[in-house]
């Protein structure tokens, strides 16, 4: 590695003013470019990078770190090979030399370099911190301490690559068939369109939804995500485009030794004349200035976006009018009524029984010793049943009316003024109401009093006994004296019986 103080290269910083180089053409509005200072190199510039550091410049095999004073910070010797690409992201420097890819430090320390099986065409910064890079045999993900982590193919040789830090959307352009293809951020193919040549140069917009592609043919397009043209402008007959497009929205391009500033719909903004074809271009993070290598220079602009166009406004309004009015309504009332009833029922039922009972009893006893005596009555039975039935009936109607009434309005207006202007206007309203009314209707309704009068007669079997108890009071004398006294009273039981 060699440093700035043992370099043998020839630094030279100008004011744009004092530059006769330089010539410019300016479109509509103030100038957008203005001239910094500009860097001489004893050698061939080739690709720039503008990253934290500052502008890093690739003049043949050497690296060059420089300040927006255009004072060199560190250079670095990285190959014999001129170098390729170069892209700064996230504290780190992705450079290229032939098919070597190589990783270097804010600090411009060489700490990576890994080979790859073709020559790199393209080297671009992922949103989460691997660099893209493609090779004429494909096209590679790669973490700056690990190496690849994949490596995918689209089946044509890849000349360019950018890969969106907003969207995280690769867009690669290949050889020979003249397209771009749009992957996602794993390298699987989402889509491709074909261009009238080889998009050498690609770069994607601040939103991450579209892209710039500069063609070999002078030719510059911007693609959508959907793989749809937007937009295309020709800058040249012939030759190579290269691109970039800025974080404030405006797009750098050169062709052959011409730099132009483009707006995002393809307005040229400005154009400027350089001593030698444009070999790099590099936005400042802000997008506040540009940097651009040519021949043996590397020029740094800033860029002040154009105003706003100013729009003035003359309305001259006369009150002559003539004014028609024809209104139509239509209504429309939709009436739908829904009817619920609930009835309800109480019936009381009050019984009144009434029974007359006459019994006649005649009862002819002879009593001898115990007699037992059964009698059968038949008592006619008169019974009234008085039944009375009270009914309450609770009837509850719900009707629900569901109107829903639309009315169109058109109204056909013809304003005719005297500066021959006819505004029709045609107002079209529809109102839309919806009524919901609510009928409760309760209805009561009472039966009147049902009495039954029910005479039933049955017999009725009366069953009457009669015992008679003879108690004999027995007195205990003597055997002998008891037997005497016994003979005596039967005698005289039997004396009283013939009587």
């Amino acid at each position: 590695m060699r440093r700035a103080s043992s370099i043998a290269v020839l630094v030279i910083v100008v004011l744009a003013l004092a530059y006769p180089g330089i010539q410019g053409a300016v479109g509509a509005g103030a100038p957008v470019l203005s001239l910094v200072g500009v860097a001489e190199f004893n050698g061939t510039l080739g690709p720039v990078s503008w990253g934290e550091p500052g502008i890093t410049v690739g003049v043949e095999g050497v690296i060059y770190t420089l300040n927006s004073s255009l004072d060199v910070v560190w250079s670095l010797n990285l190959s014999s090979s001129p170098v390729s690409h170069l892209a700064w992201g996230r504290g780190w420097l992705g450079a290229s030399a032939s098919s070597t890819v190589f990783m270097v430090s804010s600090s411009g320390s060489l700490r990576y370099a890994y080979t790859l099986g073709a020559p790199v065409t393209g080297l671009s910064w992922s949103p989460i911190g691997l660099l893209g890079a493609s090779t004429l045999d494909g096209i590679y993900a790669i973490a700056p301490d690990r190496g690849p982590i994949w490596e995918k193919s689209v089946g044509y040789p890849p000349i360019s690559l950018d890969w969106s830090i907003v969207s995280g959307l690769i867009a690669v352009g290949v050889l020979d068939v003249q397209r771009i293809y749009l992957l996602d951020d794993q390298g699987d193919v989402l889509g491709y369109k074909f261009l009238s040549a080889t998009p050498i140069s690609l770069s994607w917009s601040p939103s991450g939804y579209r892209v710039a592609a500069g063609l070999d043919n002078g030719r510059l397009v911007v693609i959508d995500s959907s793989m749809t043209v937007v937009w295309a402008k020709v800058l040249a007959e012939t030759g190579w485009v290269r691109t970039g497009w800025g974080p404030g929205g405006l797009i750098a391009a050169g062709t052959g030794s011409t730099l132009y500033i483009l707006d995002d719909t393809g307005s040229v903004l400005e154009s400027r004349s350089l001593e030698a074809p444009v070999s790099g271009l590099a936005w400042s993070p802000d997008g506040s200035m540009l940097a651009v290598s040519s021949g043996n220079k590397l020029y740094v602009f800033t860029v002040t976006p154009p105003p706003p166009p100013t729009v003035t406004v003359t309305t001259t309004v006369t009150t002559t009018s003539t004014t028609t009015v024809t209104s139509t309504v239509t209504s429309t009332i939709t009436e739908t009524t829904t009817s619920v009833t609930t009835s309800t029922t109480t019936a009381r039922e009050t019984v009144t029984s009434t029974i007359t009972e006459t019994t006649s009893l005649t009862v002819t006893e002879t009593t001898t010793s115990t007699v037992t005596e059964t009698s059968t009555v038949t008592v006619p039975v008169t019974q009234t049943i008085t039944e009375t039935q009270t009914r309450e009936t609770t009837t509850t109607i719900y009707e629900t009316i569901n109107k829903t009434i639309t009315e169109t309005l058109e109204s056909i207006i013809t304003v005719t003024e005297t500066s021959t202007a006819v505004e029709t206007r045609i107002v079209e309203e529809t109102v839309t109401q919806t009524i919901m009314e609510t009928i409760t209707t309760t209805y009561t309704e009472t039966p009147p009093t049902v009495t039954k009068t029910v005479t039933t007669t049955s017999p009725v079997t009366s069953y009457v006994t009669v015992t008679e108890t003879i108690s004999t009071e027995r007195v205990t004398a003597e055997p002998i004296l008891g037997v005497i006294l016994l003979i005596a009273l039967l005698l005289l039981l039997r004396r009283r019986l013939r009587l």
